[in-house]
């Protein structure tokens, strides 16, 4: 999870408490199983370090898409640490980024506008 995601903490065996988003297959299964193991955590509010994620994004097969993702980090000051993008059949692209944010409202808006761009069908976070 990130800073800002839904969360819920797993009692493990001899490992203490594992953070898990509550959207997670894993706490679905443990909700049917062993629910007496789910304990409720809850982020620091003073919590503010930045974080990384990934994302994929997806879309027609262009010259320009790239750049014109890359615009959009630049325009928002977000560093990206890695990017590889690929054609598929059909036409299609996808474009996997590692990046540096603030905070989930920036990832949200990021999305948003990565989004909005021409060709683009789909992003992503990749979990």
């Amino acid at each position: 999870p990130v800073p800002g995601d839904p969360i819920i903490g797993y009692i493990t065996r001899g490992r203490g408490i594992s953070v898990h988003r509550r959207d997670c297959h894993n706490v679905s299964v443990w909700t049917r199983q062993e629910r007496e193991r789910l304990v409720e955590v809850a982020w620091d509010n003073d919590f503010n370090a930045p974080f990384q994620v990934k994302l994929e994004v997806s879309g027609m097969d262009r010259a320009g898409l790239l750049a014109d993702v890359m615009e959009v980090l630049s325009e928002m000051k977000i560093s990206a640490s890695w990017v590889t993008a690929r054609g598929q059949k059909g036409q299609l692209a996808t474009i996997d980024i590692v990046l540096t944010l603030k905070n989930l409202e920036q990832l949200t808006y990021l999305v948003q506008k990565i989004g909005r761009i021409r060709d683009v069908f789909e992003v992503r976070r990749v979990v």
